[in-house]
């Protein structure tokens, strides 16, 4: 018995300065990040007022000789449409179908107000991701496009061909404005490095300038996009989308 006790003595003492060092140190993190949040909400600016604009549905060219406009849904059935309504979580948007014949293209617009959702959580929901979620395939792929308007060179852009399973083919044009996207590829890199690195320069951008307002703009057809800027009124749609939020203006990324 004497032999038991006294050797078990030395190892009940060690125990009890551990948690007392932890716990101090566990009150220098706490403190330091609460410290961090106070500064980022003193000192991060306001969020940019939005650019007072007309109802998306009414910026776009709505009726021309020859052509069949029509707006479509977001989805094919109703049900579908809330739960791309509740994904999408936009203000305003417009999805709007121009047919001449045989051939088309389709505009959508989709439109948030300042520091409504981040700028990753749009960037995630382009046809890189979704189209291809979906079973299509990026057959050709361009970067940094500009496409001439009438007030001037849009921003730069993304270009895409896509094939569809039953072998269609889709060309698009789309702009992320209002947000730095995932640097060129957007919502397809996801995860890993590139995810975590465009995370924290959209936090550090909207921390430097404020949040700002943001569009997301598609262009699509079954046709060349090139093709469509013989035509007056794809013209016209184009400058409209210039005057909307492709043409910079000073004042906004």
């Amino acid at each position: 018995m004497n032999a038991i006790f006294p050797s078990s003595r030395p190892r009940l003492t060690p125990s009890f300065p551990a948690p007392v060092q932890k716990s101090r140190g566990a009150l220098v993190w706490g403190g330091g990040v609460l410290l961090l949040a106070v500064l980022v909400i003193l000192l991060r600016p306001e969020a940019a007022e939005p650019h007072p604009k007309a109802a998306l549905a009414t910026v776009l060219p709505r009726a021309a000789k020859g052509w069949a406009i029509t707006d479509e849904p977001l989805a094919s059935t109703e049900g579908n449409a809330d739960i791309v309504r509740k994904k999408l979580d936009y203000d305003d948007y417009v999805y709007r179908r121009y047919q001449n014949g045989l051939h088309f293209f389709d505009v959508y617009v989709g439109y948030w107000v300042p520091a409504k959702i981040p700028t990753s959580m749009v960037a995630a929901h382009v046809p890189d991701v979704c189209w291809v979620s979906e079973g299509w395939k990026i057959a050709a792929e361009t970067s940094g496009v500009r496409v001439l308007l009438s007030r001037g060179l849009s921003r730069r852009g993304e270009w895409r061909m896509f094939t569809a399973p039953l072998g269609q083919v889709r060309y698009v044009w789309y702009w992320h404005v209002g947000g730095r996207g995932l640097d060129g590829d957007f919502g397809r890199h996801s995860s890993g490095w590139n995810y975590v690195k465009v995370r924290l320069g959209n936090m550090w951008t909207d921390f430097r300038t404020g949040a700002q307002e943001q569009y997301f703009i598609r262009v699509t057809s079954d046709q060349p996009l090139e093709d469509w800027q013989k035509d007056g009124l794809f013209h016209s749609v184009m400058d409209a989308l210039g005057t909307l939020a492709l043409v910079e203006e000073p004042g906004r990324r």
